[in-house]
Parts: C-alpha cells; structure tokens; sequence
C-alpha cells in the first residue's frame, strides 16, 4: 500500500500574490532606508539603480517566473537526484540539493550541479500544490 510520498516527486511552480507583494515591499523599504545614509549623491544613486536591477530579477525569475531560465518544475528522482526545468531553456538535469531554509509557509533551497553555478528556488504554501509542498517538507526534513 502506497503511503503517498515516494518519488519521483514533481512540483509545478507558479506565480504567488503574497510572494509579489513581499518582493515590492522589501525593495522598497531598502530603498526608503537609503534615504537616511549618509553618502555622496552618487553612490545613492549607483545603490539605488542596483536595487531596481534586483527588484527586476527577482520578480521575473522568483515571483512571476517568466524569464526563459526561471525554474517552473522541480522534479526529485528515484536516486535522489534533481531535474530543475526551466521555462524556455535546457533542463537541469542531476541537480544536487545543497542547502535549504525551510518555514511553515516557504522553502528557500539551493541546487548545485558538478560544472556549474548554483540555482536557488523560492517555494510558498500558495506556489504549488498544498500536499506536495508538504511531501515536499516531509522529504527535506526526512
């Protein structure tokens, strides 16, 4: 009798209002906060343009995840090895789970392959399907 969490394990992602909303506000907060440094105009400035690079990036690629590299399927294998797929490009094949960050309403895992950078992936309760987030959770506490 199966009891529901064997792998594979496949987890669609997909956009979540709370995540945006989030997003904007730490963003913005940053940005307020730059207003009580003390610094030539300048590097305001040059901070300032970086935070709206970063606001950008993380809404494309971890809140709406329509950028063409923006993981939108994690999938776990029968070895214990990660697929992460990618919107329009290449799938990420034998990933490696390096580290991860788990909350009662989020995860926050990295994955590593042998040759290359690592990818990291933010998960909430709203951003896939409740009961694989939580075979999910089951799995990374295991």
């Amino acid at each position: 009798m199966s009891n529901g969490f064997e792998t594979p394990l496949h987890i669609p992602l997909r956009f979540d209002k709370r995540l945006g909303l989030i997003n904007h506000v730490a963003h913005l907060a940053t940005g307020i906060m730059l207003g009580f440094v003390h610094a030539p105009i300048w590097l305001l400035l040059l901070i300032l343009l970086g935070l709206v690079a970063s606001h950008r990036y993380c809404t494309v690629v971890h809140v709406r995840r329509t950028h063409p590299a923006a993981i939108v399927l994690l999938a776990l294998e029968n070895d214990d090895s990660w697929t992460l797929y990618r919107r329009q490009a290449q799938a990420l094949r034998n990933a490696r789970l390096k580290a991860f960050f788990l909350c009662p309403d989020w995860i926050i895992a990295h994955y590593v392959l042998e040759s290359r950078r690592g990818w990291s992936v933010v998960l909430t309760r709203r951003a896939t399907d409740p009961a694989v987030f939580r075979r999910l959770k089951m799995h990374l506490r295991g």
